[in-house]
């Protein structure tokens, strides 16, 4: 068996062409009895590795059903004025803020039904894209 890389292997007898050749990149030549190919393996880099598995780690630990349930601004600007209170029932549609946006008022409306909870912003306040304004959770009865 022949190391290509840190963690692939190939068996010996496919690789007397890959012997000849020095293995410094991605690419090379292989052949068996008959045949001759090029192999490409892609190696990702240790730094897109490293953050790939933060990622997952992360995704792992959020709260799913958060994402799902929040509202979040989708725009910068200043809240205008708040028309919901935590513990509010809303039904989909409703108006929830208004986000004032390069003098233009948006109405930021929930999305389905259910009762408000972890309301984060106020009249006057500043809130950034993506930024949740609160969590519509709905009745399991």
């Amino acid at each position: 068996m022949l190391d290509l890389y840190p963690g692939v292997h190939l068996e010996e007898e496919v690789l007397p062409l890959a012997r000849e050749k020095p293995l410094d990149r991605p690419c090379t030549l292989v052949a068996d009895r008959a045949r001759r190919f090029e192999v490409k393996l892609l190696v990702p880099e240790a730094g897109h590795r490293e953050l790939a598995i933060r990622r997952r780690e992360r995704g792992a630990a959020a709260h799913h059903a958060a994402g799902r349930d929040a509202v979040v601004s989708p725009m910068q600007g200043t809240v205008l004025a708040v028309e919901v209170e935590e513990g509010d029932e809303v039904s989909a549609g409703q108006v929830l803020c208004i986000v004032e946006a390069m003098k233009m008022e948006n109405e930021i409306t929930a999305h389905r039904e259910g009762t408000v909870m972890e309301l984060s912003v106020s009249p006057g306040a500043s809130v950034t894209t993506g930024q949740v304004l609160c969590v519509i959770v709905q009745d399991d009865g």
